[in-house]
């Protein structure tokens, strides 16, 4: 059960050494000194699960980390919205898949800094960055306790999450095409242009017409008939 009045962290995906998890709990004690009502909610399944159970359970915030396990693909939109802020301690999320889901759930995101990222997520802007793992704290508290700055980052975020949609997408790719048949179009032009060249004045004066008879004649000069004996 979800008390509505906590502050909920949400993570989602595999629950692996890659996905740096053990980061986002091993911060939970600081951000429990300012919100001691939060809690981390974990989805997904995966081999370290036991591990990370056991660090949380260690460091005395077992009970502030929740483990939902595999949901439904279906059921991920509603789960989404479970979370007051999208929590991502990896560095291998290269398509950023969990990111845009989580921009169109109307999630702020709070994410480390990473170059595959840099296009998805501008500091400030439409989400947080995080460079050292000791940052996260603050910058949670920041994003559940101040609305109107979490709010500012959401709509910013799906501003910027139209020009991902479909329908941006299929106009590009209408705009390339376009480019490149208009530019072909043009070379094609140029080509039949270059080919229909006649030389004029003084180009003329450089052509030498060569006559049938001065053909054969130079022909006889470099094969002459050998005389009968």
């Amino acid at each position: 059960h979800l008390d509505p009045s906590w502050p909920l962290i949400l993570c989602l995906g595999r629950i692996a050494k890659e996905k740096s998890i053990d980061v986002a709990i091993s911060q939970m004690p600081a951000l429990l000194k300012k919100l001691p009502e939060a809690r981390l909610i974990l989805i997904g399944s995966g081999p370290d699960r036991k591990e990370l159970e056991d660090l949380a359970e260690s460091i005395g915030v077992r009970e502030h980390v929740i483990f939902l396990g595999v949901i439904p693909y279906q059921e991920i939109g509603s789960h989404y919205r479970l979370g007051d802020v999208f929590l991502c301690c990896s560095q291998t999320e290269t398509q950023g898949l969990t990111y845009y889901e989580a921009m169109a759930a109307s999630l702020p995101i709070v994410a480390r800094k990473d170059e595959c990222i840099r296009k998805i997520i501008r500091d400030r802007v439409d989400g947080r960055l995080f460079e050292q793992p000791d940052e996260i704290p603050e910058i949670l508290y920041e994003v559940l306790t101040d609305k109107k700055t979490s709010e500012l980052y959401t709509r910013n975020a799906i501003a910027a999450l139209i020009s991902y949609s479909a329908p941006t997408f299929a106009e590009r790719v209408e705009d390339v095409y376009i480019h490149t048949i208009e530019r072909r179009r043009i070379r094609h032009e140029q080509r039949i242009d270059s080919m229909m060249h006649i030389p004029r004045g003084r180009d003329l004066r450089k052509l030498r017409l060569v006559t049938t008879q001065s053909s054969n004649r130079k022909r006889k000069q470099q094969h002459p008939r050998k005389k009968r004996s």
